[in-house]
């Protein structure tokens, strides 16, 4: 079974004459793929390594983010819980959860901006990962890794998963 590289379209074809690339499904050591974009195209082994270290900057900032928007979340935890109730006697009982965020507040509309970026972000990742490319994946796990180093060992109240973890979990 022939896995080439390129599809030529043959002569009685009604579609003008063009070449299509096929991706590998294998992780390979080529410096000469297209990441996300076609204007993202190293040609060179330099080039190569730029992407790979702008992709680890990527990955650590995913990991920031992910700390960004436990940090915020927390603080706003911290400040529901220190506000005492003030009870009067016409003051109704309510059970309002003090943690719960007003749709349209302040503070909720950065959450979910945040969390957009975050899911850009890691979508963004995952696809630079699936180019089975040696350099650019361990690119995204290290950077991955060491922004989790800087970051991960704060995130100590809240768990992965109630922040809205990795997508892929």
């Amino acid at each position: 079974m022939d896995h080439s590289n390129d599809m030529p379209m043959g002569k009685n074809s009604t579609m003008p004459p063009m070449s299509m690339s096929m991706m590998s499904m294998w992780f390979h050591f080529s410096h000469s793929d297209v990441i996300l974009f076609d204007f993202w195209h190293p040609k060179s082994v330099i080039a190569l390594i730029g992407s790979c270290a702008l992709i680890f900057c990527l990955a650590v900032a995913y990991e920031g983010l992910k700390w960004l928007r436990w940090h915020l979340q927390s603080r706003l935890f911290a400040a529901s819980r220190s506000q005492p109730p003030t009870w009067t006697t016409t003051t109704p009982i309510t059970t309002r959860n003090p943690f719960r965020l007003n749709t349209f507040s302040l503070p909720h509309l950065i959450q979910t901006l945040l969390f957009v970026v975050q899911i850009i972000l890691s979508y963004g990742l995952m696809l630079i990962f699936m180019t089975y490319n040696v350099w650019l994946a361990l690119s995204v796990i290290l950077g991955a890794g060491v922004g989790y180093f800087i970051f991960g060992a704060q995130m100590t109240v809240f768990t992965e998963k109630q922040m809205g973890g990795d997508c892929c979990e």
